[in-house]
């Protein structure tokens, strides 16, 4: 049975779910520290769950062959819980841009597939550009 670093078993009320429909885990090493880390997904939550989102990270504060968990990080989108339906999310992670860190793409029931990059689940807000003419020196 897989354990948070205080003991508590992980299950629903790990993220304080109140219904249940499917969940998974998928292992990766998330931040490359040689441990493998779990993302935590579910469909099923109406309300009432941390932060509102479906997918959590759980990094590996044990060891390789001892593993034990921090508590659930809800997983975001330029700081915004990530929520995708209730049949969903069924991710994956892998380094789908190849920038050598792991991102997220999702699979939810109508064929849509939402693609998160590493850089937009860590950054606390999506970055702000202003657009505006360049004055050209003419020769």
């Amino acid at each position: 049975m897989l354990k948070l670093a205080d003991g508590r078993e992980i299950d629903d009320r790990t993220v304080k779910r109140r219904s249940h429909w499917t969940e998974s885990f998928r292992a990766v090493d998330w931040d490359c520290d040689g441990l493998m880390d779990l993302v935590y997904s579910f469909a099923g939550a109406q309300g009432g769950i941390q932060d509102n989102g479906s997918i959590y990270l759980l990094r590996n504060c044990g060891t390789k062959t001892a593993p034990k968990f921090e508590n659930p990080v809800t997983m975001r989108c330029f700081g915004e819980p990530i929520r995708i339906t209730n049949h969903g999310p069924h991710p994956w992670i892998g380094d789908f841009n190849g920038d050598g860190t792991p991102d997220l793409l999702c699979c939810v029931e109508w064929s849509v597939y939402p693609f998160y990059s590493h850089a937009a689940l860590v950054m606390k807000q999506r970055p702000e550009f202003e657009l505006g003419q360049v004055k050209r020196c003419e020769p």
